[in-house]
């Protein structure tokens, strides 16, 4: 086992080599978010489309000076547009939205004026073409709307929706095994004997998957520390899958078996320990474009992992780009006096991070107060007032 800092592993998962052509299929667009666009697309006429009143008031063919009054002719409304002449002192009452007659330069809002059912007299000065939102003066028709490779977000909806994109090319997502190992496990529902632990990792790492709409998990399972049955295991969806995660058989004890495994299957090993806390156990090795990552069996330690690397393996082997490291303000100092990188579990709380209550990797209940992990270099602190680089947990 070796000792590769934090950012040289980080460097062993950016630079793989993927030789495989991309995966994609065609999704109605209100599925898309959090998948991965597979083509370019462009607006497919200008916006706004026309010239459009950016407030509720009256529109004017002229600039209308403070005391001048005006004919009220008729009425725009979104989707309505006011079809008839405006000629020289008079005007529409126009609603935000809605089309501006060709004859007119200005719109002043109502609360700027006088007015009843027949007329309006202006009560302030206005500046000459205000509030009317010119067709055209956010975008050209054929400009780029979404690039390939975008992740698709909630905010993209109404994008997609705008240029009519109702149907999308993204790349499939990544097929994932998860197992995790353990002679000790029982599952959720079962009562453990004296030497056995509810697989707590299983559940978690699962949750944490199955909201990630980048991965699709194909198979899942954990299993006693047996060679046969793990082998069995994996020969059988290995070829379903892009990417086996494993938590658990990762360290150097005789039933840690997974790089043992992983090289029987013709895998070859890329890394095999780290010198951060929690975490060092971390081991990755590929054949081809398939990758096998293994966690450590702790439950914090699973935790820390997988927000730091398998997130940023799956964002490989869709071939994105990382998510940068946020930074947080330390409410508190944040304290590392062992000789490996630590990523300190913390609570956050608006742009400040604090240290959680935490007992060590295998610290399980924990796992309910920590929002994400703080990187604190070793022998050294984070003094409050000073930023924190973090990872946090939930992100893809």
């Amino acid at each position: 086992m070796s000792d590769l800092t934090l950012y040289q592993a980080l460097d062993v998962i950016d630079n793989l080599v993927l030789e495989s052509e991309t995966r994609t299929e065609v999704i109605p667009f209100d599925q898309a978010v959090g998948r991965i666009l597979a083509e370019d697309l462009y607006w497919d006429r200008a916006h706004p489309p026309y010239n459009r009143a950016a407030m509720d008031g009256y529109a004017f063919p002229q600039n209308p000076v403070k005391g001048s009054k005006w004919v009220i002719v008729g009425t725009s409304r979104a989707g309505k547009r006011f079809k008839g002449e405006v000629k020289s002192g008079q005007c529409v009452k126009i609603a935000t939205g809605a089309l501006v007659p060709d004859a007119c330069t200005t719109v002043v809002p109502w609360e700027r004026t006088a007015f009843n059912e027949k007329e309006v007299t202006i009560n302030q000065e206005v500046k000459p073409g205000a509030n009317i939102h010119l067709k055209g003066s956010d975008l050209q028709k054929g400009e780029m709307a979404v690039k390939k490779g975008t992740c698709l977000t909630e905010g993209h909806v109404a994008l997609l929706s705008t240029i009519g994109a109702h149907k999308l090319r993204v790349q499939k997502p990544v097929r994932l095994a998860l197992l995790s190992t353990g002679s000790e496990l029982v599952a959720i529902d079962q009562k453990p004997g004296t030497e056995q632990v509810r697989a707590s990792n299983f559940y978690t790492l699962k949750t944490l998957i199955d909201r990630n709409r980048k991965v699709e998990l194909v198979a899942a399972e954990f299993l006693e520390d047996d060679f046969e049955a793990l082998e069995r295991w994996f020969a059988s969806v290995e070829n379903a899958v892009d990417c086996f995660l494993v938590t658990g058989g990762v360290g150097t004890s005789d039933y840690d078996l997974v790089p043992e495994l992983s090289e029987k299957r013709g895998f070859k090993t890329l890394l095999h320990g780290l010198a951060i806390k929690p975490g060092h156990p971390l081991f990755l090795s590929r054949k081809g474009d398939q990758v096998v990552l293994g966690l450590p069996g702790n439950p914090v330690s699973a935790v820390a992992c997988y927000t730091m690397f398998a997130t940023r393996l799956i964002r490989k082997l869709q071939k994105i780009s990382n998510q940068p490291f946020a930074s947080f303000e330390a409410g508190e100092d944040l304290v590392n006096r062992g000789k490996r990188l630590l990523m300190r579990p913390v609570r956050m709380n608006g742009k400040y991070v604090y240290p959680a209550r935490w007992n060590g990797s295998g610290d399980v209940s924990a796992l309910a107060h920590i929002d994400g992990f703080a990187l604190i270099e070793p022998q050294s602190q984070i003094n409050k007032g000073c930023l924190a680089e973090c990872i946090v947990m939930g992100l893809e």
